[in-house]
């Protein structure tokens, strides 16, 4: 029998052609035993291929396993558990068939019954989990009902059953934001939070995931996860030993930068700007992909002093050595990050009269100058004219420099027409003039009230006069 052998020979039942009698046995509520054995049996035959999964739906066995998570003993529950976990794993439309068959409000009431083994409340909690999980995701209706159960159960004491209880909540969370507020609401929160630094990687991973879907809601959502203090994990989680993890974090990351300012302003007060700095040169590309997208979010919706924060950390030698990777999207995303420094440079030699683009002048002394020229050759035709038209646009330095000199010009040009302005409305006073230019409204320097005496520039007569 597969229920005795740790590698039941589930094909060798099968063929058999047992399995519908051990279905037959399972609504035998006056004999127990006999109940369990087939119970346990069948749920096996469901843990074996998708061919096995489906086979035991045929023979209608998932009502009968239903119906049992209300049986009285709790091994005959353990067993329907297990079977409607395994089942509820295989697919969505398995997922959605044993939860059209009520078996949700069920499985919470199994979950409430004092057990004699953690062991079957584990069971219980991921069999719920696979209720809730696969894409397209369940109707938020039909598991909302879990969110307080699971809430509960994310302070059990047993590992295996907060790591499990707090997988559900991910599945849950992922989607539109009512799914996403739907967990706000259920006060997980704060728990889900203090497990991102748990000692555990199998509770870190749900934990990040599940803080990770709520920060791709809105601004509002995402600002719930920086007030509770999540961001204080990010030193921890971004320079985790476990790849995934650090991508995990790093797009969760790329997700709250691209928020707000308010929101961008707090990372840079977390100090977690330097560690992505550091993550663009990661040996992982994965990780090194979301780095990116963490500083082109912070260059798309940052203001101009959080900008020049990213330059004065040094954010643009490793943002350009990015260009040299051969994935076209992420060199894209790079260039347009690099453009608007170089955009932001431009806006500073008006507002500052600088003679070039600072930024400009970094690249060409980092070499990232060169990397974009490079970036000319490239196959794709969309890199190509993105690359010239960065470099005509920010790299012309004749161009600025005439530039610069035409806007000195104009600014003594337009000092000269002011002095000469001045004169006109009597800004000199001579000497001999001194009583008609006190009548006029005074000479004295800036004070324009008529009573400084003579001399100095008239700035009553230049500026209007009140």
């Amino acid at each position: 029998m597969p229920s005795v052998n740790e590698t039941p020979p589930i094909q060798a039942v099968v063929d058999s052609g047992v399995v519908p009698r051990l279905v037959s046995l399972l609504p035998r509520d006056d004999w127990v035993e006999l109940q369990f054995e087939a119970a346990w049996a069948v749920s096996n035959v469901a843990s074996g291929t998708q061919q096995h999964t489906h086979l035991v739906i045929q023979l209608e066995a998932v009502p009968q396993f239903v119906r049992l998570l209300e049986s009285p003993s709790e091994e005959v529950r353990e067993q329907a558990t297990w079977a409607i976990g395994n089942i509820a794993g295989d697919s969505a439309d398995c997922r959605n068939y044993i939860l059209s068959l009520g078996a949700m409000p069920l499985l919470i009431k199994a979950i409430g019954i004092p057990v004699s083994k953690v062991t079957i409340l584990r069971n219980a909690v991921w069999a719920l989990s696979n209720l809730c999980r696969s894409k397209p995701p369940p109707p938020l209706d039909a598991v909302a009902p879990a969110l307080p159960v699971l809430a509960g159960l994310l302070n059990h004491h047993d590992k295996e059953v907060m790591t499990d209880a707090c997988w559900a909540i991910s599945y849950i969370s992922d989607g539109p934001i009512e799914r996403i507020q739907r967990v706000l609401q259920s006060n997980v929160i704060d728990k889900v939070i203090s497990m991102l630094t748990a000692p555990s990687v199998a509770m870190q991973t749900p934990a990040l995931r599940t803080i990770g879907n709520v920060v791709t809601g809105n601004d509002v959502q995402t600002q719930v996860i920086i007030d509770h203090g999540a961001l204080a994990a990010f030193h921890f989680l971004l320079n985790h030993p476990r790849r995934a993890i650090k991508k995990e974090a790093c797009w969760c990351l790329s997700n709250i930068t691209a928020g707000s300012v308010d929101q961008i302003q707090s990372v840079i007060g977390a100090d977690l700007y330097p560690v992505v700095k550091n993550l663009l040169d990661a040996p992982e590309y994965e990780v090194k992909k979301e780095a990116v997208w963490c500083i082109a979010n912070t260059t798309s919706g940052g203001t101009k002093e959080q900008l020049r924060y990213l330059v004065d950390i040094g954010i643009l030698d490793p943002l350009c050595r990015i260009l040299t990777l051969y994935d076209l999207k992420i060199v894209t995303v790079a260039l347009e990050a690099i453009e608007n420094f170089l955009q932001l440079g431009q806006d500073d030699m008006k507002e500052r009269c600088l003679s070039q683009n600072p930024y400009s002048a970094m690249l060409v002394t980092n070499g990232g100058y060169e990397l974009i020229e490079a970036l000319q050759e490239h196959s794709s035709p969309e890199l190509y004219n993105q690359s010239v038209s960065v470099i005509e646009t920010y790299f012309d330095f004749e161009e600025q420099q005439r530039g610069a000199a035409q806007q000195a010009a104009q600014q003594q040009q337009g000092a000269e027409q002011q002095q000469a302005q001045q004169q006109q409305q009597g800004g000199y006073n001579f000497g001999g003039q001194q009583q008609q230019q006190q009548q006029q409204g005074g000479g004295a320097w800036g004070n324009g009230n008529g009573n400084a005496g003579g001399g100095g520039y008239n700035f009553a007569g230049a500026f209007g006069g009140n």
